[in-house]
C-alpha cells in the first residue's frame, strides 16, 4: 500500500472547498435551469482554482528558499 500526503495551507484548503461548492452550483444551475447558479458557481470554481495554484506556488517557493 502506498500513502500519499500533501501538506497545504488552510487558505488552500478553503480554496478547494470553494471550488467544489462552485462546481456544485454549476451542476445545479445546469440541471435545474437556474441562471444565477451557473454564473456564481463559475466564479467560485475559477476563484478557488486560481487561489489553490497561487498557494501551492507560494508553498513551493517557501520550501525551496528555505533549503
Amino acid at each position: 500500500m502506498v500513502r500519499v500526503t500533501l501538506k497545504v495551507s488552510p487558505l488552500a484548503k478553503a480554496a478547494v472547498l470553494g471550488a467544489m461548492a462552485g462546481m456544485g452550483l454549476v451542476l445545479y444551475g445546469m440541471h435545474k435551469d437556474v441562471s444565477w447558479a451557473g454564473g456564481v458557481g463559475t466564479v467560485l470554481f475559477f476563484g478557488g482554482a486560481i487561489t489553490w495554484y497561487i498557494e501551492r506556488y507560494r508553498m513551493y517557493r517557501k520550501r525551496k528558499d528555505g533549503d
